[in-house]
This record gives C-alpha cells, structure tokens and sequence, in this order.
C-alpha cells in the first residue's frame, strides 16, 4: 500500500493492480493489460467496480452501455457489491478512465486480509474475465 501511495497520481489500472498484488510474470501482466485493454473499450457510459470480499476475495462488478452515467455505476457497484462487502465496492474505471482515488479507497481494505489468497483469486479472474 505504501508503493501505492507514492506513486499516486502516476498510477494507471494495470500498474495499481500489478503493485496491490504483487504481479509481475509476463503472463500474469499479459492477462492484466487484456482486461484493462477489455475495459477501456467498454464504451459509453461504462463502469467497473472493485471491493475486497469478507473472505478477502475481491469482488468486482461491471456494466457498460448504459443511458447515464449514473446507472452505469450503480449497476457495477450493485454487481460488485452482490459478491462481497457492499461498503468496500468504488467505481475504479468510468468509461476506460481509471479512477485512482476510489482504487487506493478499496485497496486501503486489503490490509486485515490473506494476501495470497486475495492474489490467488484474482489471477483466477484474470485468467477469463469476461
């Protein structure tokens, strides 16, 4: 999390993700560039959202093509929220923007929580993110 601070207003979404989990094979980074490259071609009015699970999971949420901003979001929140711990879900991508606050917000989570498995789970994701 440190790492994280430091860099903030440097960070994209892949290299956020990359430093929270400790990613750095070229299979894992290839897999994060994919979805972040499957995000930003979301298209209008699309939103994703990240939180940290009470298991340590980190639940996620995504719409895309909605009529407003605002239903873009709370469909990812809502989604996001269904799979975790509703308090710790933030928008961290709106319409292929990254969203640094509300990431370093959800990650901030990850403290009280098993690193590896919450690592674990989320290359398990990125492996088929769609």
């Amino acid at each position: 999390m440190a790492l994280l601070e430091k860099m903030r207003g440097q960070l994209t979404f892949s290299k956020a993700l990359a430093i929270l989990l400790d990613l750095n094979t070229e299979e894992e980074l290839k897999r994060l560039f994919q979805l972040e490259a499957l995000l930003k071609r979301d298209g209008y009015h699309s939103a994703y959202a990240m939180g940290i699970a009470k298991d340590g999971r980190l639940s996620r949420g995504r719409s895309w093509r909605w009529r407003s901003q605002m239903h873009a979001t709370e469909t990812a929140l809502d989604y996001c929220k269904r799979q975790g711990d509703g308090d710790s879900c933030k928008v961290v991508m709106y319409n292929g923007d990254f969203q640094e606050k509300e990431f370093l917000e959800m990650a901030k989570r990850l403290g009280a929580q098993n690193f590896t498995a919450v690592r674990q789970a989320y290359l398990k994701f990125l492996e088929n993110p769609h």
